[in-house]
């Protein structure tokens, strides 16, 4: 192995540039979080090569591992998590302070990637305004070597290596080939699924991969892995099934383009040593730090996923600007083992990241700092409390999705006696309950929630995300209702409709396309993916659901689409009080273009079925959507109302359309 590859600084430019240009839009780079998993391949390969080598000079310590290792990552990422701190002091909301604090002490004990695969579900702020969800994979990687040299160690001494490392290799990418389409996050986040492609750097370096001597040949494989390299980072997307078996091509590449720079000199080997490659492949590590950190913060200030070209230009910039000074003043210093000795780093490592953490884990317990912020910021804060919510509109803390009557429904704390409304849908039901429940509390009676995320109610509907467990739980609920074991007299359908009819996602939310399958209908969905196959989908099982709930003899009552504004609301208030930032209103004109189809078909078949459809964003937009009433957000996120918005605004709009007037009257008296 060469003392010094420029060739693999020039690969780690590529890496980097890849992912940075990726998140932060500058270029068409669909496929370009791959970078991450080149940085694998590139680590494995290295890392593996100098422990192979001074075990086999009988030098290696596990102390001197280890403090390689330190000297490599705490610096520059104690650093980032300091000054990171600050910027979340000045810019981010009370609850993504806290965030910051439990993610950076996450980062620090490297279990960030535990952390996010067990934070990021449904009701967690997006993933692009986590300033520190790229340290996942450093997590993945510290995990990776605390547990690969002493298993390297003992295998060469069992003379077993060949087979120990293949083993790991090949049932690491096994497993992660079988996950990664039925659970994406622990695929995505956890080291099982991610070892085989550090391995595949190990393999290259304890030379178990056979390669020509031919020159041409040399020269042919060189240039195959380049142009791999740049199909994986162009043409794979956000749909792409990943890592699974899709990472064997940018990782493969990765390993040829090592291999063949270490077995003779190359045209692409000398392309990817020219200086300007290296000098980017020197800061990658700071560069990855900081780039994402700052993207971060800028989608805070400005409360939007999407930055104005200015913005982004000034991210790239400065992710650059402080990759090089971290690089000069943090990185290098402390790799200077004259400056700093085994002990002494040893002895800062400890200090700092207890320092670091203590400080930390204070933003965590404070929930940011909340009792020092203002009245109107506090109000804002526990509109996002999904907890506090659920309390007041429940009169519980327990979790109600995906929850069924012989285990006992979430049930309002209005009206009286046995519930008589069932709301029932998917988490926009959750989130418009309140104002259901108050609307017939006003009659004495109570409400009952029977809700399943992303599951519209209709039978036989199914998503990709939660294909049988949406089934099984409207089947369940549907045969209940027919069963008549209740006091109910109505049920309202709830969903988010122009979402699963559209299939898209409003401008500036994040998150993958939907398609909507109707089970017994999957050619001719599938062949024809699209609003119109989701549209074909829904009419089949709003048809079925409805002609089933009509033989029951129960009112039915679907409700319309609340307004999706794809920017979290709380965020744009907080952004518009701290930092004047002003937005393009939402009005009722864009609401209803977007929702048209979904409110056609609805109406059409509530018409045909004898079932009631209520728009409801004419209730909330006027023409203008409001965000807020007496300084309070009327939304949690970006579509979902918050329990105050339904409550206390919606309910009493939607209270004359759902009540007879002699109901409200005597409510009234």
């Amino acid at each position: 192995m060469r003392a010094y590859r420029p060739d693999i600084d020039g690969l780690r430019a590529i890496a980097v540039l890849a992912v940075v240009l990726f998140h932060i839009g500058l270029a068409p780079l669909g496929g370009g979080y791959v970078g991450v998993d080149i940085f694998f391949v590139i680590s494995g390969y290295l890392i593996t090569g100098i422990v192979k080598r001074e075990m086999e000079e009988n030098r290696f310590t596990f102390a001197s591992f280890y403090e390689r290792r330190a000297r490599r990552i705490l610096p520059a990422l104690f650093f980032l998590l300091l000054v990171g701190f600050g910027l979340a002091l000045w810019v981010s909301m009370p609850q993504d302070l806290a965030n910051y604090g439990a993610s950076g002490a996450a980062a620090v004990l490297f279990s960030s990637n535990i952390y996010f695969f067990l934070k990021t579900n449904y009701f967690d702020a997006a993933a692009e305004f986590q300033p520190l969800l790229h340290t996942w994979s450093l997590a993945v990687e510290e995990q990776f070597y605390f547990l690969f040299p002493p298993v390297l160690w003992l295998a060469i001494r069992m003379k077993r290596i060949k087979a120990v490392v293949l083993t790991i290799l090949a049932l690491s990418l096994l497993l992660s080939v079988l996950v990664s389409a039925r659970a994406p996050s622990f695929a995505f986040y956890l080291l099982p699924t991610r070892a085989w492609e550090l391995m595949m750097g190990a393999a290259l370096a304890l030379g178990m991969v056979p390669w020509p001597s031919s020159q041409r040949m040399n020269e042919g494989l060189s240039v195959a892995a380049l142009i791999g390299l740049g199909a994986a980072i162009f043409f794979f997307n956000d749909e792409t099934v990943f890592p699974g078996i899709a990472a064997v091509l940018p990782c493969g590449a990765a390993a040829v383009l090592i291999q063949s720079g270490a077995t003779s000199d190359s045209l692409v080997r000398r392309l990817l040593s020219n200086r300007l490659m290296v000098g980017i492949g020197l800061i990658s590590y700071s560069l990855y730090l900081w780039h994402w950190i700052l993207l971060a913060f800028a989608r805070q200030a400005l409360a939007t996923l999407e930055l104005p070209m200015i913005w982004a230009v000034g991210v790239f910039i400065g992710s650059f600007v402080m990759a090089y000074l971290s690089w000069r003043v943090v990185e290098q210093p402390f790799r200077n083992k004259s400056h700093f000795s085994r002990a002494r780093i040893f002895a800062l490592s400890g200090g700092l990241g207890a320092i670091v953490c203590g400080i930390l884990a204070s933003a965590y317990l404070t929930t940011g700092f909340l009792g020092l912020r203002s009245d109107e910021t506090r109000t804002l804060v526990a509109t996002q409390d999904i907890t506090a919510q659920r309390a007041a509109a429940f009169g519980t803390q327990r979790g109600c999705n995906k929850a069924l009557h012989a285990d006992g429904l979430c049930v309002s704390e209005e009206g009286s006696g046995a519930p008589t409304t069932l709301v029932w849908g998917d988490s926009h039901a959750g989130a418009l309950f309140p104002a259901v429940a108050a609307v017939y509390g006003q009659a004495g009676e109570k409400t009952a929630l029977a809700t399943h995320h992303l599951c519209p109610p209709f039978m036989g509907i199914y998503l990709m995300e939660n294909g049988p467990s949406c089934r099984r739980y409207n089947e369940s609920v549907l045969r209940w209702l027919e069963a008549g074991e209740h006091d109910l007299r109505r049920v309202v359908l709830i969903g988010r409709w122009s979402l699963y009819a559209e299939g898209v996602r409003p401008e500036g939310e994040s998150g993958h396309p939907v398609t909507v399958y109707y089970e017994g209908a999957m050619a001719s969905t599938v062949s024809r993916a699209g609003p119109e196959a989701n549209l074909d989908a829904l009419e089949i099982g709003l048809e079925v659901t409805l002609a089933r709930l009509y033989e029951t003899g129960l009112e039915v009552i679907i409700l319309g689409d609340t307004p999706e504004f794809g920017r979290d609301v709380p965020r744009m208030i907080y952004a518009q009080r701290r930092f004047g930032v002003s937005t393009d209103p939402l009005t009722l004109k864009d609401v209803e273009e977007r929702s048209a189809r979904a409110q056609a078909l609805l109406g059409k078949e509530a018409a045909a079925r004898g079932a009631r459809f209520v728009p409801l964003a004419s209730l909330l937009c006027d023409p203008v959507c409001a965000i807020e009433e007496d300084g309070r957000a009327l939304y949690r996120d970006d579509d979902h109302l918050s329990v105050y918005g339904a409550r206390e605004v919606l309910a009493e709009r939607l209270a004359p359309i759902l009540l007879p007037a002699q109901q409200i009257t005597e409510a009234e008296e």
